[in-house]
């Protein structure tokens, strides 16, 4: 598949989110979590990125378009979640800030949460241009955390 206009601009939002979120200005949280909880939220987080990734092998791209020789990954990680790498960027900053005790992070964390929300509807639609099968698996499994009920 051919990428588009949106890939970019998706990927452009997202480095330019990252770096506002490495930024060192510190806006102290009125109400932080305890420190076990917030290394908790960072260590899932970057256990569930390191799953997706293992899995994703040689189908992982940046771009919200797929590869044109990609194969559906639905089992392992992706059969919990259709997203884990943005649920996992998502827990991991959340927890970094929650630990930090820094608004400032946490903001842009959930900042990225809702790019990432943007950027998977868009994926989504390509998914299922792709994959025939896709939007079966989109139904009964959830976009960034467990359909648990």
């Amino acid at each position: 598949m051919t990428k588009t206009w949106r890939d970019y601009f998706y990927v452009f939002l997202q480095a330019l989110l990252f770096t506002a979120f490495l930024t060192p200005w510190h806006t102290p949280l009125p109400l932080a979590p305890p420190g076990w909880l917030a290394w908790s939220l960072m260590t899932l987080g970057l256990l569930v990125m390191l799953l997706a990734f293992l899995q994703l092998k040689s189908n992982l791209t940046p771009w919200p378009t797929p590869k044109k020789e990609g194969q559906l990954v639905t089992s392992g990680i992706f059969g919990a979640v259709r997203h884990p790498i943005y649920s996992g960027i998502f827990l991991a900053t959340a927890g970094w800030a929650s630990y930090q005790g820094n608004g400032y992070h946490l903001l842009w964390s959930v900042g990225l949460l809702t790019l990432f929300y943007f950027k998977s509807r868009y994926e989504e639609k390509r998914l299922q241009e792709r994959f025939s099968d896709y939007r079966a698996y989109q139904k009964n499994t959830g976009r960034f955390f467990p359909n648990l009920f």
